[in-house]
């Protein structure tokens, strides 16, 4: 999820900024300079904003020379109460007499004046020179107070780029971008990493060195959490029976190289590596179909995912996946996971999500779980249900008992489900009219080419109708390793031995 906003100071004419308001969530306007310095057009268009239901923040251009307490002091004395608006420091000294090494000291007096203030960290605006600079020039200790505010980055690499969704370069540490100015053109444009929320409230704080470390794990060469190792790993599983499903061709799941977890660097990531559970999938050599098979598969394991095309210059072509109830996702990574639940791309633009939402809320906790599950065998109404599900789903005699009708029954549907017309002419004559039955064809004799038109999504029906009786997800694919995992731990437990 990401907003579009503007930045705004006296240089911009009333008609521009007139014209763009319509355009934007958000408005960010130059309030002070220095210890004295106060913009001519900063109430009148903080106004405008308001009136017009944006989003607003306030921003101090730094002067050193005079120190962060008398700098904040002024600025605080302009803006004065902002409930749910934002304080920004803009520090981008060009010119200036103070010495570099005197800059942090500055960033954090005036940090903590506006935090005491207001109860909020400002947010600190800069590019990646005087980024460079302060990272240099400042103490550990200053280094991880300034990384407290959250970074908003101008450009990449001191120049200025041609789309939001490309990569905005160095974090600097930080382990995530809050707001970005990509362009200047015809003014200064922002994307927000967050919500609406996240505006008008404080973002997450940036974990401190003292938070217990989460750990680590390779998986296929790239460095993940361990809890994210076994979430690929059963991604990759899942891959292959889908991909059999399917009808593509299976394949090894590869991650690509420095696109793993913890990564600040990975390019185009916007930070959503800088924290756990996320990985990039190289889709280079694959189909659009098997992209979408591993796209799927990452989603009902309890991700996040979407196939993203190559983009020249952006990016390779990839699977994007996040475990989206990993607790050491970076807050834009976090942003991500709500973007896709909401029905988004999790890309700038906001643009729709058109991959299989069949799992949307699924979680890699609860997948985990089930697949570890022990089904209840002294609960005699628990297993009498599912039965009696199963059986309605498959139109057999409704009794609650599981004896060699109805196996023979979910035997029948399973082949056939797994295989297709292969697995429907594998079975006897007798089994392929009962089949037929079972899932309710209009047609009852024996031959997949009579009914072919309707075969098949009887077969996906019926199989719901199983996966609802057992109490799973339903996609209407029926797979070993899930479906026919928990009905062997069904029969089992009623007693029932094949």
């Amino acid at each position: 999820m990401a907003l579009n906003g503007i930045d705004i100071s006296g240089h911009q004419a009333d008609a521009t900024v007139t014209e763009w308001l319509p355009k934007v969530d958000f408005v960010i306007v130059k309030a002070t300079e220095g210890k004295g310095g106060t913009s001519a057009s900063w109430a009148a268009r903080v106004k405008l904003a308001r009136d017009a239901g944006k989003l607003v923040g306030h921003y101090h251009y730094a002067w050193p020379v005079n120190g962060g307490v008398v700098d904040a002091a002024h600025f605080l004395a302009v803006v004065g109460a902002i409930p749910g608006e934002v304080a920004v420091l803009d520090f981008e000294p060009f010119g200036q007499t103070s010495p570099a090494s005197s800059w942090p000291q500055y960033v954090i007096d005036f940090a903590d004046a506006v935090l005491k203030a207001t109860g909020r960290e400002p947010w600190l605006y800069s590019e990646d020179y005087h980024l460079s600079v302060l990272e240099q020039q400042a103490t550990p200790e200053q280094l991880a107070r300034i990384r407290r505010m959250p970074l908003w980055k101008a450009g990449n690499g001191n120049a200025y780029v041609a789309s939001p969704d490309v990569d905005p370069g160095n974090l600097h540490g930080w382990p995530a971008l809050t707001c970005w100015q990509w362009t200047s053109t015809p003014l200064d444009r922002d994307v927000f990493y967050g919500t609406a929320a996240d505006w008008r409230g404080t973002p997450p704080p940036t974990p401190t060195p003292e938070e217990p470390p989460v750990a680590r794990a390779t998986w296929r060469g790239v460095t993940v959490d361990s809890e994210t190792a076994l979430y690929l790993t059963a991604v990759a599983k899942e891959v292959t029976v889908m991909a059999k499903a399917a009808g593509v061709p299976d394949w090894t799941v590869t991650p690509i190289p420095r696109c793993g977890s913890y990564q600040t660097t990975t390019a185009a990531s916007a930070g959503t590596h800088a924290g756990g559970g996320a990985v990039d999938i190289n889709a280079v050599g694959l189909s659009d179909r098997q992209a979408r098979v591993l796209e799927s598969a990452a989603r009902k394991m309890g991700g996040t995912a979407w196939f993203r095309p190559a983009i020249s210059g952006l990016w390779q072509r990839h699977v994007h996946i996040l475990r989206s109830d990993c607790t050491d996702l970076s807050y834009a990574a976090g942003k991500q996971v709500k973007a896709y639940r909401a029905g988004y791309n999790g890309l700038a633009n906001n643009g729709p999500d058109t991959g299989n939402r069949s799992w949307v809320n699924a979680t890699w906790a609860a997948v985990k779980a089930a697949q570890n599950a022990v089904v209840n065998v002294g609960s005699a109404v628990v297993i009498d249900a599912k039965v009696k599900g199963i059986q309605h789903a498959l139109r057999q005699t409704v009794d609650g008992k599981l004896g060699a009708q109805t196996y023979r029954a979910v035997w029948r549907l399973s082949l056939a489900s797994r295989e297709g017309r292969s697995g429907f002419l594998k079975l006897s004559d007798a089994d392929r009219k009962a089949l037929q039955r079972d899932i309710g064809c209009r047609w009852v004799d024996g031959k997949w080419s009579l009914v072919g038109s309707e075969m098949p999504g009887r077969l996906r029906d019926a199989v719901g109708g199983v996966q609802r009786a057992m109490g799973l997800d339903i996609d209407r694919v029926w797979t070993d390793a899930d479906e026919g995992y928990q009905f062997k731990r069904l029969y089992t437990a009623a007693g029932f031995k094949p």
